[in-house]
């Protein structure tokens, strides 16, 4: 006997929410490209400028891994209070905005956050060529580290909108029998960004570096071109953004999966958030069993 001719519509539909998802699943999987460049190149950036707070007193470089975090402490519990109920006044909805709606906000605050960083990178070596510096690589850039403030802030508020967003919807959408992984798979998603993040790195260095050319990101950032890889970042995390905005249209919730008329007086069964109707799953059972006999 062959356990697939026997499955129910509810395990049908089941299959047809994790196909569903997996589109999702790639646009997040991408959205990790930004996160990881922005924690990693924004130490090295931090270590050539001027770090000097309160006079004497100078901050570590890797210190500026705070600022997202603290941007994060702040932004969830603003919106917890502030913007969602607003938001539900005028969508009139429980949750106010949808969960591939707060996605969205979230991708595109990690494009502006690419276009700044790329902008502030281009200040910062245009004052180090100013002064002389682009052969020094250890000399302190005249700049206050302080610029890069807005970019790691931009990038926390995006991390506050995707992080809870993107956890929220695998574990809401996902049947219900794989919720005690939608913690897993939140984390597997964001491990494959990096490997992605990783070959995006390793192709940059390499095309940028032929002709005997110095690379965009070469370990003299005053030498490197790193605005360039961070505007090669933001485009890829547009065209990423155009994709989840088509996939997301076309996405239908969970919940909405099957609809049954009014007037249907069979009973019904409440699972993952579909409505199977009883007899038909009985219908189907039988009509497979009925199969698997006459195999």
């Amino acid at each position: 006997m062959r356990p697939w001719r026997l499955c129910t519509i509810h395990q049908v539909e089941q299959l047809k929410i994790i196909i569903r998802v997996l589109p999702i699943m790639i646009a997040c999987m991408l959205h990790a490209l930004a996160v990881s460049q922005q924690t990693g190149f924004s130490v090295l950036q931090a270590n050539t400028m001027d770090r000097h707070m309160f006079g004497s007193f100078k901050i570590p470089a890797a210190s500026t891994g705070v600022f997202p975090m603290l941007t994060i402490m702040i932004v969830l519990p603003f919106y917890d209070k502030v913007v969602l109920p607003y938001a539900r006044k005028v969508t009139g909805t429980e949750r106010g905005i949808t969960f591939l709606q707060r996605l969205g906000l979230g991708y595109g605050m990690g494009i502006a956050a690419m276009v700044l960083s790329g902008i502030v990178e281009a200040q910062r070596r245009r004052i180090a060529v100013k002064n002389g510096l682009i052969g020094k690589p250890g000399a302190v850039v005249p700049m206050s580290v302080f610029w890069l403030i807005p970019q790691l802030c931009l990038m926390g508020v995006g991390e506050a909108f995707t992080g809870v967003g993107q956890a929220e919807f695998f574990y809401d959408q996902v049947p219900e029998g794989m919720r005690s992984t939608a913690g897993s798979i939140n984390s597997a998603i964001s491990g494959i960004g990096v490997y992605v993040s990783a070959i995006v790195l390793t192709g940059v260095q390499k095309l940028s570096a032929r002709d005997g050319k110095v690379s965009w990101l070469d370990d003299n950032l005053n030498k490197a071109r790193l605005d360039r890889y961070y505007y090669i970042v933001a485009g890829l995390i547009g065209i990423n953004l155009l994709y989840f905005l088509v996939v997301s249209n076309w996405y239908t919730y969970k919940n909405a999966v099957v609809n049954p008329s009014p007037d249907d007086d069979a009973d019904e069964e409440m699972k993952d958030g579909i409505k199977v109707s009883t007899q038909e799953q009985e219908l189907l059972e039988v009509k497979g069993v009925e199969e698997a006999i006459s195999v």
